[in-house]
C-alpha cells in the first residue's frame, strides 16, 4: 500500500513538473525568443561595430563611442520619460483609441526638448573639460526618430514577432551603414550618421505596421472611458513619479560612464567601456526577455491576484541566472575580451576590471526583474525610492574614487550602488505586497 502511495505521487510530480515545463516553453518560445532576438541582433551589430573600432583606432576611440552611444540613450530616455509604459499599460488593458496615440505623441513632442537641452549642455561641458565634445551631438539625435516609433503598441498587444521585425531593420541599417563608414574610411562621427539612420528605419516601419494593423480603430471600451484614463494617466502629475524614477536609473546604470567621460581621461574610458561593454549586452538581453512578462503583471495587478511570492519567485530566480552567468565567464574572461576586442588591445588592467565587473551580473538581474515589476503595476514611487538610493550611492561613490582609481574605482561602486538598491527594492515589495492580500500603492 505504501509503495502504491508512493507511485502515485511520483507520477502526480511528474505530471504537475511535466505541465508547468510545457507552459515554460510555449511562453519561452512564443514571448522570450521573440522580443530577446532583435535585442540579441542589435547587441551583436553593436558587439562587431565595437570590435572593429578596437582594431582599427583602439582603447580610446572605444570609450569616445560608448560614450556617445550612452548619451544617445540618455536622449531617448528623456524623450519618452514612461510614457511607453503607460501606453503599453493602457492597450493591454483593452485601450487601443487613437486618442492614446495622439497624447502619447505630445508627450514626447515635449519631452523631447528636454532631451536636446541635455545633449547640447552635457556636450558642452564634455567638450570644455575633454576634447570630443560636439561629436555627441550626433548620435542623440536618434532620440527624435524613438521618440514617435509606436512599437509601444505592439508591446501592449504582445505582437513580439513584430517588435523583432524592427529590431532588426534597426540593427542591419546600423551595421550595413557602419560597415560602409569603415570601407569608406570613416571616422566615428560617420558610424554616428548610420546610428541615427537606423531609428529612421524603424521608426517607419513601426508607422507602417501599425496602420496596416489598423491599432487605431481598435477599442474595447467606450470614447469616454479611454478618454477619461487618457487624461489620468497622462497627466504630468502621475507621470512624474514615473519619470523621475526613469532618470535616477538611467543614472544609476551609466552615471559612471558619463562621469568617467568628464572627470576621467579617454584610456580609462575605454578601459572601463571595453570591460563593461560584453556584459551590458548580455544584461540587456536578458532585460529585454523579462519585459514579456511586463503584460501579464498588469493583468494580475488589474485582477487584484498579485502577491510577494510572484515578485520574489521572478526576483531570485533572475538572481540565480546572472550567477550562473557570471560563475561560467569569470575563467574565460581573457579568451572572450581577445576575442572581440584583439590580443593587442586587451590589457591585464581590463581584464581585472572585467572579473570585478561579473560581481554584478546576480545585482544587475535582480533589478531588471524588480523594475519590470514596479512598472508593469503601476507602483512607480517604490521604483523611484530604490533606484534614487542606487543613485546616490553611484555618483557619490564615483565622484571620490574616478579621481584616484579610474576605471577600477567605477568597478568597485557598481557592485556596492546596486546591493543598495536591491535592498531598498526588497523592502519596499515587502510594504507593497503581502501574500493573501494585494494592496497598490503608487
Amino acid at each position: 500500500m505504501q509503495e502504491m502511495d508512493l507511485l502515485f505521487l511520483a507520477n502526480r510530480a511528474k505530471e504537475i513538473f511535466t505541465l508547468y515545463f510545457n507552459r515554460f516553453l510555449v511562453f519561452f518560445a512564443n514571448k522570450v525568443i521573440p522580443l530577446s532576438l532583435s535585442d540579441a541582433l542589435a547587441r551583436l551589430v553593436g558587439f562587431l561595430v565595437l570590435a572593429l573600432i578596437a582594431r582599427r583606432f583602439g582603447t580610446e576611440e572605444i570609450g569616445l563611442y560608448n560614450l556617445g552611444i550612452v548619451v544617445a540613450a540618455y536622449a531617448i530616455s528623456l524623450s519618452d520619460l514612461g510614457t511607453s509604459q503607460i501606453g503599453v499599460r493602457l492597450v493591454a488593458g483593452g485601450h487601443a483609441d487613437r486618442e492614446v496615440v495622439y497624447t502619447l505623441s505630445c508627450r514626447r513632442l515635449v519631452l523631447l526638448s528636454f532631451a536636446l537641452i541635455f545633449t547640447v549642455t552635457y556636450s558642452y561641458v564634455q567638450g570644455a573639460i575633454g576634447t570630443v565634445g560636439p561629436l555627441f551631438l550626433a548620435f542623440p539625435l536618434s532620440a527624435i526618430f524613438a521618440a514617435f516609433s509606436h512599437d509601444w503598441l505592439f508591446w501592449g498587444r504582445e505582437r513580439y514577432w513584430e517588435m523583432t521585425f524592427f529590431g532588426g531593420i534597426r540593427a542591419l541599417t546600423f551595421l550595413v551603414g557602419a560597415l560602409l563608414a569603415f570601407l569608406l574610411q570613416g571616422s566615428i562621427g560617420a558610424i554616428a550618421l548610420a546610428y541615427i539612420v537606423s531609428y529612421g528605419t524603424s521608426m517607419f516601419w513601426s508607422w507602417r505596421r501599425s496602420r496596416i494593423s489598423s491599432f487605431g480603430v481598435f477599442t474595447t471600451t467606450t470614447i469616454t472611458t479611454t478618454k477619461v484614463l487618457v487624461i489620468k494617466e497622462f497627466a504630468w502629475l502621475n507621470m512624474l513619479p514615473l519619470s523621475l524614477a526613469i532618470i535616477v536609473n538611467q543614472l544609476f546604470h551609466t552615471g559612471d560612464i558619463l562621469l568617467l567621460g568628464v572627470m576621467s581621461n579617454e584610456h580609462q574610458l575605454g578601459i572601463y567601456s571595453m570591460a563593461s561593454r560584453p556584459l551590458f549586452v548580455l544584461f540587456s538581453i536578458f532585460y529585454i526577455g523579462t519585459t514579456s512578462v511586463y503584460p501579464w503583471l498588469a493583468r494580475k495587478d488589474k485582477e487584484r491576484t498579485l502577491k510577494k511570492k510572484h515578485s520574489m519567485m521572478l526576483v531570485w530566480g533572475a538572481g540565480l541566472m546572472g550567477l550562473a552567468f557570471g560563475a561560467a565567464l569569470y575563467p574565460l574572461a581573457g579568451i572572450l575580451l581577445k576575442f572581440i576586442f584583439g590580443d593587442t588591445n586587451v590589457s591585464s588592467e581590463i581584464i581585472s576590471v572585467f572579473h570585478i565587473r561579473l560581481w554584478t551580473l546576480p545585482f544587475e538581474f535582480m533589478l531588471s526583474t524588480y523594475g519590470i515589476f514596479f512598472n508593469a503595476t503601476g507602483r512607480n514611487r517604490a521604483l523611484l525610492i530604490g533606484s534614487t538610493f542606487g543613485a546616490l550611492t553611484n555618483l557619490m561613490g564615483n565622484i571620490f574614487l574616478i579621481p584616484y582609481s579610474g576605471a577600477k574605482g567605477a568597478a568597485f561602486v557598481s557592485i556596492i550602488s546596486y546591493f543598495v538598491s536591491i535592498l531598498t527594492f526588497f523592502i519596499m515589495t515587502n510594504l507593497s505586497l503581502n501574500d493573501g492580500e494585494h494592496e497598490r500603492k503608487n
